[in-house]
């Protein structure tokens, strides 16, 4: 449901299925960048469904972006179309789209340019007009299409955050899928629940947790254009919802707002809530107290849409402080402060045209850029504008960290000092490194990087008071598996190409990737 107008999962896949002609018809190719910049909407959702149907790659852009962001995201894609909004309230993409590209106007600035709005360029196609030409594309032509996706084919190039520059492009195939349906499980999402989404679809917590929850699972979805603390508590009432998903500051704004106290909140079953930071715990245990009881997740969009999550009968300290437990499929080592190295099926492709993830040695190439430490080679300057002293004749140079981060200085070559760490083995291909440093006594002494033991190719189940410390693989106590096996295993089988459950028995993607039991 937006804005008042509904559709059922058949009119739905209609809709899909003719902007993925329209697609076809403009030339679209499998493997082209399609750029979407618009805010939520329900023609965001349709071009989801339709770029993945017919084996493009979609390119969302952060409304928030201005002029230099916009130009830069669109030209390192090698975005081939870009389907914008006119406007969205005060702010004209068209004005910003014009600054960096005039040409807009005559219609050689890319290949496709189709804006939805009264105002439109001479040299771009209205939304309308595009939606037109999915008559001049046959049914049997989009079948092909969807038949040749690959379940290892990239369907989404994510910009995330440029705390080392320019924003960088996060490569994911349809592997996220799977991930979705066992944070269902842990959650017991079913047709029955009604996802309340005021998140932006732009992110990987908005658009995995509203629209593909709710395909995957066959839950109704409420989506509203952006986040207003008192329309979501209106639309809480009246459309009965029964899972929210947020951070502490939309649960602050919700929990403070003066009809929280007045309105039927009876219907509200669970609250997806990212907490883990101090800051955090006082609105999370409000929320308990006024809303429902929330569970706790983590993830980045690196590790596709989250790796941990907690438990719906876990104790109120797990689910306000701590950030849940593993997923099925990933490990990492748990307990211990400081620098996180993730290992899972649904990590990132890699950054786009970033082959290595980052430029430098073989060891730095398996990092994340921006979450690695800060422990460069280049020339450091000392804050009074000299060089770093302590060169070492014929050796490399001595580094320290910057100033401010709360690491003690490293003791002299041969010494061991409270800086000082043991080195551990390179990150496997295929693990991620994570780095967040909690200043404090002792936190910068790490250990060598471990991770849960396999036999046989399968993860133990080492019980959670274990004397190793790691986390249980811990499968024990997931929710009704969706969609519930024949025979009640609790595990899911082998993963293949299938359509996604849903109550009406149609389906959005044909190629997804879903539980097959035996």
């Amino acid at each position: 449901m937006y804005q008042g107008r509904r559709w059922s999962f058949s009119e739905f896949r209609a809709e899909v299925d003719r902007v993925a002609r329209a697609l076809i018809n403009l030339g679209v190719q499998p493997g082209d960048k399609v750029s979407l910049w618009m805010p939520n909407r329900a023609e965001w959702l349709f071009l989801f469904g339709a770029v993945a149907k017919i084996g493009a790659v979609l390119v969302p852009i952060n409304t928030r972006f201005r002029t230099t962001d916009m130009e830069y995201l669109v030209k390192h894609s090698d975005s081939t179309t870009l389907i914008l909004m006119d406007r969205s309230g005060p702010v004209s993409f068209l004005d910003m789209l014009r600054e960096v590209a005039p040409e807009v106007d005559t219609g050689n600035a890319l290949r496709n340019v189709v804006v939805l709005g009264a105002d439109r360029p001479a040299g771009s196609i209205a939304w309308d007009a595009m939606l037109a030409g999915a008559d001049e594309v046959k049914a049997e032509e989009l079948a092909q299409r969807e038949a040749a996706v690959s379940p290892d084919d990239t369907f989404l190039l994510m910009y995330t955050s440029g705390t080392t520059g320019f924003p960088k492009g996060v490569m994911h195939c349809h592997n996220p899928i799977r991930t979705i349906t066992d944070a269902a499980n842990r959650m017991a999402v079913s047709p029955r629940d009604v996802i309340l989404m005021y998140l932006p679809l732009f992110h990987c917590f908005g658009l995995y947790e509203g629209p593909l929850m709710s395909w995957v699972t066959g839950a109704r979805i409420v989506l509203t254009t952006m986040f207003d603390a008192g329309e979501v508590l209106s639309l809480l009432e009246s459309e009965r919802a029964t899972v929210m998903n947020g951070f502490d500051t939309h649960f602050f704004d919700l929990t403070h707002h003066p009809d929280v106290d007045h309105i039927d909140r009876s219907s509200l079953r669970t609250i997806l809530l990212a907490v883990g930071m101090a800051s955090s715990e006082p609105t999370a245990r409000l929320t308990q107290e006024k809303l429902c009881p929330s569970l706790s997740a983590w993830g980045m969009t690196e590790v596709g849409v989250g790796a941990t999550r907690s438990f719906l009968d876990a104790p109120e300290d797990d689910r306000c402080v701590e950030s849940g437990h593993a997923l099925p499929g990933y490990e990492f080592k748990a307990s211990t402060i400081g620098e996180l190295c993730v290992r899972g099926y649904a990590l990132m492709q890699g950054y786009y045209k970033r082959p290595g993830g980052h430029g430098g040695s073989h060891r730095r190439r398996r990092l994340v850029p921006h979450r690695r430490r800060r422990h460069h080679a280049r020339r450091r300057q000392h804050p009074f504008h000299g060089p770093l002293q302590g060169r070492t004749q014929g050796r490399r140079r001595k580094r320290r960290p910057h100033r401010g981060r709360g690491v003690p200085p490293r003791a002299p070559r041969g010494q061991q000092g409270p800086g000082d760490r043991r080195p551990g083995p390179a990150p496997h291909r295929g693990r991620l490194r994570l780095c967040g440093r909690r200043a404090g006594p002792g936190h910068h002494r790490r250990r060598p990087w471990r991770f849960l033991p396999r036999e046989n190719g399968q993860l133990q189940n080492t019980p959670p008071s274990g004397p190793d410390g790691r986390l249980p693989h811990d499968l024990q106590r997931q929710g009704p598996k969706i969609p519930a096996p024949p025979d009640g295993r609790r595990n899911p089988g082998p993963w293949r190409l299938a359509t996604p459950f849903n109550p009406q028995g149609h389906s959005v993607f044909q190629n997804v990737i879903v539980p097959r039991f035996p």
